[in-house]
Parts: structure tokens; C-alpha cells; sequence
């Protein structure tokens, strides 16, 4: 099954040689890195330019408010997955459930956790 679009694939947002990594046009170690901040880099892959400071206000508010819940490994194997396929709602559930086996063993007589999960409250 394809999946994307058909024939070779390309991209504008990234290349690379022997001596460089150029993304959208700049070079990776000598103009980005330690020059521009996180989420302008973010702003950067998706648009293809730097973000207004209304945008980056906003960007930066979506990217603590993923990073509260959402960087958890189950979370982004679930979500790299529906977004790899978007018809494969079965498959990214799989991959999010797969990626809970290093702490539970789920069987036919449902879920043994190996080791407790702290519950912080306050």
C-alpha cells in the first residue's frame, strides 16, 4: 500500500551534504543553531519563514500546552502514525498501546503493570 504521494520523494525543507545540513535555505550549524529559538525553528519547518511575534506568542503557547500532556512516547507513536496514514486509525492505536509493553504486560486477562505510575496531585 502507498502511502503518500506517488514517485520520488522531495522536499524543500531540508538538504544535505558531506559538510552541511541546509534547512529552508540556511545552514543548520552556522545560522540557526544557537541563533534562533525553538519555536521559531518549529515556525520555520512548517512556513518556510520566521513567525510574526503574534504567531510565535501563539506557537509557543501551543507547544508548552502539547508538551504538558503530549510528549509522552505512547502519545507520539500514536500520532506519527495516524498522521503517516490518516486511514490507519486501527494501526496508530496499536502503536500507542505497543509502546506501553516496557511498563505493562497486556494479556487475555487484561493489564499487569510492571512498575507503578507516580500520580502526582496538587
Amino acid at each position: 500500500m502507498l502511502i503518500g504521494k506517488p514517485g520520488a520523494a522531495r522536499t524543500s525543507i531540508a538538504a544535505t551534504s558531506s559538510d552541511r545540513v541546509m534547512v529552508r535555505g540556511r545552514d543548520l550549524a552556522r545560522e540557526l543553531m544557537g541563533v534562533m529559538t525553538f519555536t521559531d525553528y518549529v515556525f520555520l519547518l512548517a512556513a518556510g519563514r520566521a513567525p510574526t511575534e503574534d504567531q510565535r506568542f501563539f506557537l509557543d503557547l501551543s507547544l508548552v500546552a502539547l508538551a504538558e500532556h503530549g510528549l509522552t512516547p505512547s502519545v507520539q507513536a500514536a500520532r506519527m502514525t495516524l498522521d503517516a496514514d490518516p486511514a490507519a486509525l486501527q494501526g496508530a492505536i496499536a502503536a500507542g498501546v505497543e509502546t506501553l509493553a516496557w511498563r505493562c504486560a497486556i494479556t487475555v486477562d487484561g493489564i499487569n503493570i510492571a512498575e507503578p505510575v507516580p500520580i502526582v496531585t496538587g
